[in-house]
């Protein structure tokens, strides 16, 4: 994750020629970042392809309440608060952030889905990478009903830029290699998400990472 941030943050260096300003991104300027022409022409260029052309947007709130219906059988309990990507169950109930679920990227076998989150400021959305870390780090071990849940926190940057969450979950000898990079700039948070069956898997996760992450550390709004 550090190398990303470093790669993308030098992109920017060399465009400018100076140090960008805080981020403060719009609805539409955080879509354009997400899945716009250029993103899709990078993702494209690495041979992955889009389930479809449409961004899905929610609520926070109202993302929550429809992804913890099952937290009952997370176990310890208080897990079940960072057991998915970009919110915290016990707060983020009455949350209007907006929450972006893009559609599945594709090359072979290898399937990488992309979340998102706008924050109402950059203070908020660096309080919210803080805490979302510790509550993983908290939590290194737990039970999903049958699944066995193991999950390591590590690459963080600074300021609560991003880290990078390695997960194996299932039951003995069934069980997936998950890697979740997550980077924030400014309001907006970004999670790339896949299995990690192969080099070919890992490879395309930090190719599709680091094509939107030069879009988002480029993208920077004044």
């Amino acid at each position: 994750m550090k190398r990303i941030l470093a790669l993308a943050v030098a992109a920017v260096l060399l465009l400018s020629g100076c140090a960008a300003e805080t981020a403060t991104f719009t609805d539409d300027q955080a879509q354009g970042i997400l899945f716009g022409q250029l993103t899709q022409a990078s993702l494209n260029s690495l041979g992955l392809a889009a389930a479809s052309n449409t961004i899905q947007t929610d609520s926070v709130g109202n993302y929550v309440a429809g992804v913890t219906d099952g937290d009952a059988g997370i176990e310890p309990a208080e897990c079940a608060n960072s057991a998915r990507l970009l919110i915290l169950a016990d707060q983020d109930k009455g949350s209007d952030d907006t929450f972006y679920v893009l559609p599945n990227l594709t090359s072979g076998s290898t399937v990488i889905g992309v979340r998102a989150r706008l924050f109402g400021s950059d203070g908020a959305a660096e309080k919210f990478m803080a805490d979302f870390q510790a509550a993983n780090e908290g939590c290194p071990k737990f039970t999903a009903g049958n699944d066995r849940v193991e999950v390591t926190v590590s690459e963080a940057a600074d300021d609560s830029k991003g880290c990078r969450l390695d997960t194996v979950a299932g039951v003995d000898d069934q069980l997936l290699t998950i890697r979740t990079d997550i980077v924030r700039e400014g309001n907006l948070a970004v999670a790339v998400q896949a299995q990690t069956n192969s080099d070919t898997d890992s490879n395309l996760l930090v190719a599709a990472s680091a094509a939107i992450y030069a879009q988002l550390t480029g993208g920077q709004v004044k």
